[in-house]
């Protein structure tokens, strides 16, 4: 059969089939998204893709491809970013566990290099669902067919992007003094991916320090930093959190909400280990937050919550151990309501009148004591 007749059967095959390409993209990314979040591994991004009819015509018309539907795989693609190659090591034996995978149409890209070579470093998997998998009904339209799952870190994605750009700069015949600073630099990316890789490494090694100790009482002279203060609170609250009496982060959006300004009210505070803040946190915490989760239904949506995370809670024990302290060196007028819980539990730990409490509070206009009572 003469090639450009295969080429032509090939598109029209590839047009009427697209849509359930576009499907199997968007099933394998969720369920990819569905698998890394069960295991708790944490990732960068995933996107899916699925090959345009006019990409799928110039890679089929490479006349290496005799029978191209049959012999292209990656007309569903996959892109994991992990954040560094550990991490990339725990997705890949996820997905060599949880998919059908071909070794002679995966490879990965470093070990493709050599030792004496830099450049484009992935990890490419061609795969279909399991047999199990494809017996449930919502995978069964997609049985026998290939897909592609990339993986890579972030630095690497970030080269790949760079150099695969075939509308930018480094494409092309260059002269040779460029292209060795390219090899340089491409180099230097990977030596900073192993860096990085070490030093998340050594992280997760402190976090599990500060965690034993945490568990037997040592932390006299740890310091309070992201890590540190995140590992301590989930330990000494255990079990609170686990009777849902407060929700277990520092509020706001990202992986450390409110940290770093709850740090430095703690440092204006006067504490900087984990020692002076454990010295602070009255004996009968769990009364405290039992007592204030029988009320808290009642809190309008725009007062804030001291007790719903780490950050008001933490605000709290600073006020009922000196008010007028944290008011004159830690509060910035970011939040501008009280309540009167709050009040009552400072007058009571202090064995001192409301009055008192509220007058110190008073010196301060921009606040507001709600009542609940």
């Amino acid at each position: 059969m003469a090639y450009g007749k295969i080429l032509y059967e090939a598109v029209e095959w590839y047009k009427k089939n697209k849509s359930t390409y576009e499907s199997l993209s968007n099933k394998v990314e969720k369920l990819i998204k569905e698998l890394l979040n069960n295991e708790q591994t944490t990732y960068h991004s995933i996107i899916s893709r699925t090959k345009s009819i006019e990409s799928f015509r110039n890679k089929a018309e490479d006349h290496k491809y005799t029978a191209p539907k049959d012999q292209i795989k990656d007309l569903s693609g996959i892109r994991i970013i992990a954040y560094v190659e550990s991490d990339v090591e725990k997705i890949c034996t996820l997905i060599e566990k949880s998919f059908k995978f071909y070794p002679e149409n995966s490879s990965d890209k470093s070990k493709d290099l050599g030792i004496d070579k830099v450049g484009y470093r992935a990890v490419h998997y061609v795969c279909e669902f399991t047999k199990d998998r494809c017996s449930l009904p919502e995978f069964k339209n997609f049985k026998d067919i290939c897909f592609e799952i990339q993986v890579r870190t972030i630095l690497q994605h970030a080269w790949a992007e760079i150099d695969h750009d075939r509308n930018y700069k480094f494409q092309g015949i260059l002269p040779e003094h460029i292209k060795r600073r390219s090899a340089i630099l491409s180099g230097v990316l990977e030596l900073a991916d192993r860096e990085f890789d070490r030093l998340s490494h050594e992280i997760d090694e402190y976090a599990k320090n500060v965690s034993e100790n945490t568990k037997k009482g040592y932390f006299l002279n740890i310091k309070i930093n992201t890590t540190s203060l995140r590992e301590y609170m989930n330990i000494r609250f255990k079990e609170e959190i686990n009777k849902g009496l407060f929700n277990p982060s520092f509020g706001s959006s990202g992986p450390n909400g409110m940290q770093e300004e709850i740090i430095q009210e703690l440092k204006n505070f006067g504490i900087t280990t984990l020692d002076e803040l454990d010295k602070i946190i009255p004996d009968d915490i769990s009364d405290m937050l039992n007592e204030y989760k029988k009320r808290k239904e009642n809190v309008p949506e725009y007062i804030e919550k001291y007790y719903e995370n780490f950050t008001g809670i933490l605000e709290t024990f600073m006020m009922i151990e000196d008010l007028e302290r944290y008011l004159e060196n830690c509060w910035n007028y970011r939040w501008k309501y009280i309540e009167d819980l709050v009040v009552h539990f400072i007058s009571v730990y202090n064995n001192i009148p409301t009055s008192e409490v509220l007058k110190i509070i008073s010196k301060y206009d921009f606040i507001e004591v709600i009542p609940y009572f």
